[in-house]
């Protein structure tokens, strides 16, 4: 019976850390998302200002690793921002105002002309720099809690359980 209950309390703490490491890499899986919108923004930036070219005509000259980080989930190139950034993009991006920003930028772009839409990609790439290094002081501090608040559960739960 003992050695039943101390394996019940090992399995709690150990799902309890893992789900702690889960916490942790969704943090880090935000930020490197919100750093592949700010790339790909940049991307845009370039080929619009010296190209003069279409959404789709950028997207499909991007590297697919970038696509990839900002969301992508099919095997084919999206079509315009929106619809990268309606799949797992957003879903990843748990800050609000770095979600507003890139939804706005993903939905608004095209709509204006050539130097309007330079001047939205300099105010969103220096609007999502900030949010990045807002959210990477933070992540430090949220790791530690997570990890923090899941072994303090989980103690807490062999005790009262044993």
């Amino acid at each position: 019976m003992v050695v039943c209950k101390a394996l019940g309390a090992l399995f709690l703490v150990l799902s309890a850390f893992e789900a702690a490491r889960t916490l942790s890499r969704t943090y880090e899986l935000e930020i490197l998302t919100i750093e592949g919108y700010i790339e790909l923004i940049r991307q845009v930036r370039t080929e619009v200002d010296i190209y003069a070219l279409p959404i789709d005509e950028i997207l499909k000259r991007c590297d697919g690793e970038l696509l990839l980080r900002c969301g992508k989930e099919e095997d084919k190139t999206p079509e315009d921002l929106l619809s990268l950034f309606s799949g797992a993009g957003g879903k990843r991006i748990k800050d609000k105002v770095a979600y507003k920003e890139i939804f706005e930028f993903c939905s608004d772009f095209g709509h204006n002309y050539r130097e309007e839409e330079l001047k939205r990609c300099d105010a969103s790439i220096a609007m999502l720099e900030a949010r990045r290094d807002v959210l990477r002081g933070d992540v430090h501090n949220k790791k530690k809690m997570s990890y923090t608040l899941a072994l303090s559960a989980a103690a807490a739960l062999v005790i009262l359980l044993i």
